[in-house]
């Protein structure tokens, strides 16, 4: 039976357009889902292979497969059905052309360029693994690359699933599947036993292939190339590109490796070979998204044409998102959504362990470890030993002097500052030995030191001294650091670490359960919420007798659980469980004013300032350490009363009581947007970044403030900044693809440079993050106006009227959108609306006009 062309007609819910492609198993069609009105690629199986169970198993596995994997640079899912008889796939339709078709129209192409396609390739493949899904058939044609540089993996068809998922049957050993040129060699040899390493191989002929033009292996016919594979070492790579350096051909061969074993451990430890072995630093590649989001990532080399529309309506400026619970326009928003954002650092170091041979051996011996070392132990004399990491060789001197050091945080006056001066000296002392590290780090955390937090925690998560809990222990802090600094990719992906390496640590279960809560919070999804609060019960398990600093950060990160539970739905009960929590670490470091200041937070969002205004007071007084944070508190509160003068002021002090510490001068900054002093404002983001690079925020408010630079200027010049706020835009979402101020801003910037398809997929997302974003909508349907999408455009305007309709420019782009419709009763009706709202709208009078009776 041959493919039905299916052109034209309707199946389901889906009106058939054109065909995008086809393979041996599916036709791939661009189609319309009558009932969301949107634009799918729908994969359509060839009736040949309808009655084949086998084919049809093999097509609905590929829905499964992709289905459990949510990343940004996976090929998303709608839905999986049959109609007619017709077996089917909706995707996500994605405007743009293959990775193959890119290097077919520019070839071969330059090495950071190449690293660009495959650090988001490595992302995808690297989550996929993790998910127990080896991807089977990696190859150009698989990839599917956006305008503006973004990349979809897709095709998952031959994925299958290690472990028992491995032993489904869909693929009968002996069997070869996959495409000749990428297969690596025990897939050739049809080994029924393929791993993460398989695709790994592919990457690296896929690598070969974007910066030489050819392929590792040649041969006449399929079989050829597979037998090639298997006897025959890969053409070295300076063979055909004499400018490559050994170091970069190196790279290529370990990919290339016959024996899986020698090849990377995963993709992205590939991508990082490359970057160090080409010398391309870390600022010309993106920064992999965390799973659900994206960020719109714009690769300068590849331009969109731009139509030339009509002029661009003034921008109605965007307010920052209101509180989680009333999304609705804020008189005066406060300073900033919740938690910040990522940075772009280098990846988290993976330790290497062997689990199968490591996790029975160390559970026999750290049993009897813990034995014999508790005697060196206690807090206070009633409180069981803690259960992080205890000897890895500590005489008993140094035993000693650290539980001497301990016993110094009872000290309700300067307990946690004497302990942490202890520990600092002790570490020189002892030659920077993990238990004490451990100690210091704990120590910066609870004294909200996060630079310092960071440096020591990466050492300890990466020494080779540190046992599992301790480097568990590590990845947990760096998490807290990396979330109180704005970092939440960062965050996110140091928090899976802590899981892998502290199973029985309850810390690292109450950090991870704190940044799925603040995922949960920014897209006001309760089913992450959920989530979170089933970890949280995990680490509520495992909570017993640690060091109290643990244990005091672990109350910490489940009271940040339980806030913003209650953030996202006012339940009285979690602001209880939260303050409770708080309490508890207050009460374990009595001396410690850090964590009042989560508490007066707590507070601000429960609309009660004067209790969050005693808590920010309380907090200076009992630890001068935390003086520059309580007065960054007390600036944001009479900012949000409009209390400008008094806000400045706190600030000011905040920046003098700590200079290096980077939230006094984005206070400033916010304050300096306000009274429209922009360049003033980029003077005092700029310092801010200096002080911290991993806000998103401060980096999506320096992009609104370059924003208006450009707006306040004219051709060149003004699209230099346009440009400038694009970056930033683009690296606040790099550092959080959660944060809909800088997608929508992102939007915007796109839109004035003209680069309007790139523009509506920042809309799509900023909306995908925050439908409520009025503004979005309408930044939207402008770009789809001088795209002449005007049913598209018309349907925006109404979005962002039915949201907030007390804007005179929403109506006017209404009028001119139904003008081009045709539609000259109903614009004239949009300019009246205008001009009721603003009766001196001379645009809105002249339109009007123009129409005349």
């Amino acid at each position: 039976m041959s493919q039905r062309n299916l052109i034209g007609t309707t199946l389901g819910r889906f009106e058939i357009g054109r065909e995008l492609g086809r393979g041996g198993m599916a036709v791939v069609y661009e189609a319309r889902q009558t009932d969301l009105d949107r634009t799918v690629a729908l994969k359509v199986l060839s009736p040949a292979l309808t009655h084949d169970a086998s084919y049809v198993a093999r097509f609905q596995q590929e829905a499964r497969s992709v289905a459990k994997l949510e990343h940004p640079h996976i090929m998303p899912i709608y839905e999986i059905g049959e109609a007619e008889g017709v077996h089917y796939i909706a995707m996500k339709y994605i405007a743009g052309r293959t990775v193959k078709e890119l290097i077919q129209s520019r070839g071969v192409l330059t090495l950071p360029h190449a690293a660009r396609i495959l650090i988001q390739v490595a992302a995808a493949l690297d989550h996929a693994h993790r998910q127990g899904v080896i991807h089977r058939d990696i190859k150009p044609s698989n990839m599917m690359i956006t305008d503006d540089g973004w990349l979809y993996l897709t095709d998952f068809g031959l994925a299958r699933g290690t472990g028992a998922d491995a032993r489904s049957g869909l693929t009968l050993a002996g069997t070869v599947m996959g495409t000749p040129e990428y297969m690596s060699p025990e897939q050739a040899q049809g080994s029924s036993s393929v791993g993460p390493s398989t695709d790994i191989y592919a990457l690296g002929v896929v690598l070969y292939e974007l910066i030489t033009g050819t392929f590792p292996f040649t041969g006449d016919t399929p079989m050829a190339m597979l037998s090639a594979r298997l006897m025959e070492q890969p053409i070295p790579l300076r063979a055909v590109r004499s400018d490559m350096t050994p170091d970069v051909e190196d790279v290529v061969m370990r990919a290339l490796a016959r024996n899986p074993d020698a090849r990377y451990p995963n993709a992205m430890a590939l991508v990082e070979a490359l970057r160090s072995a080409a010398g391309i630093g870390t600022d010309e590649l993106p920064r992999g998204a965390t799973p659900a989001t994206g960020s719109a990532m714009v690769d300068a080399t590849i331009k969109i044409p731009a139509p030339t529309p009509p002029p661009t309506p003034p921008y109605v400026r965007p307010s920052p998102p209101p509180p989680a619970a009333a999304p609705q326009q804020a008189v005066r928003p406060a300073p900033y959504p919740q938690p910040p954002t990522p940075p772009p650092a280098p990846p988290p170091t993976t330790r290497p362990r062997n689990l199968a041979v490591i996790v029975g051996v160390l559970g026999v011996i750290c049993l009897g470890l813990i034995g014999i070392i508790a005697a060196f132990f206690f807090w206070p004399a009633e409180v069981a030993p803690p259960q992080t990491a205890l000897v890895n060789g500590a005489d008993p001197r140094m035993l000693e002097v650290l539980k001497s050091a301990d016993q110094l945080l009872g000290d309700p006056n300067d307990g946690l500052s004497a302990a942490y001066r202890s520990y600092q000296n002790l570490a020189a002392e002892f030659d920077d030995h993990p238990q004490i590290l451990e100690r210091w780090a704990m120590a910066a955390a609870a004294r909200g030191d996060w630079a310092t937090t960071q440096g020591l925690s990466e050492r300890i998560s990466t020494m080779a001294e540190s046992s599992d809990e301790q480097a568990a222990l590590g990845y947990a802090l760096l998490a807290t650091a990396f979330t109180n600094q704005g970092n939440l990719t960062h965050a996110e992906e140091e928090a899976e670490q802590a899981l892998a390496y502290g199973e029985n640590l309850a810390l690292t279960y109450a950090v991870w359960a704190r940044l799925r809560s603040e995922r949960a919070l920014m897209l006001g999804d309760t089913e992450i919420l959920e989530q979170a609060l089933v970890r949280l019960d995990q680490a509520v398990d495992l909570l017993g007798n640690e060091h109290p600093l643990q244990r005091a950060l672990t109350h910490s990160a489940l009271a940040a659980t339980f806030a913003n539970a209650y953030r996202i739905g006012s339940d009285v009960s979690y602001f209880e469980q939260s303050a409770e929590q708080y309490e508890a670490a207050m009460d374990l470091l009595p001396s410690a004013g850090f964590f009042q200041l989560e508490l007066a937070q707590l507070y601000v969002d429960a609309s009660e300032p004067d209790e969050a205004r005693a808590l920010y007071e309380d907090a200076r007084r009992r630890d001068a350490e935390v003086s520059h944070h309580a007065l960054v508190g007390l600036g944001w509160l009479a900012f949000s009363a409009g209390e400008d003068d008094r806000a400045a002021d706190y600030f000011a002090q905040a920046i003098a009581a700590n200079p290096a510490w980077y939230e006094g001068y984005f206070g400033q900054a916010r304050l300096h947007v306000v009274h429209n002093n922009i360049d003033a404002a980029i003077e005092h983001l700029n310092a801010a970044l200096e002080r911290n690079p991993y806000s998103s925020l401060v980096y999506a408010w320096r992009g609104e403030a370059y924003f208006w630079k450009g707006f306040d200027s004219e051709g060149a010049q003004a699209n230099q900044y346009f440009e400038r706020s694009v970056e930033d835009f683009t690296q606040a979402l790099e550092h959080d693809p959660l944060n809909s101020f800088a997608a929508a801003g992102l939007g915007w910037s796109l839109q004035s440079l003209e680069r309007y398809e790139a523009s509506v997929a920042a809309f799509d997302q900023a909306l995908a993050l925050a439908s409520w974003r009025d503004d979005a909508h309408s930044g939207r349907g402008w770009s789809l106006y001088n795209l002449g999408r005007y049913q598209e455009a018309e349907a925006a305007f109404r979005e962002a009227l039915a949201l907030y309709d007390g804007e005179a420019q929403y109506q006017i782009n209404l009028g001119l959108t139904l003008e081009q419709l045709g539609r000259r009763d109903e614009a004239r009706s949009a300019y009246a609306a205008a001009l009721e709202l603003d009766a001196n709208n001379a645009e809105a009078q002249e339109l009007l006009a123009a129409l005349g009776e």
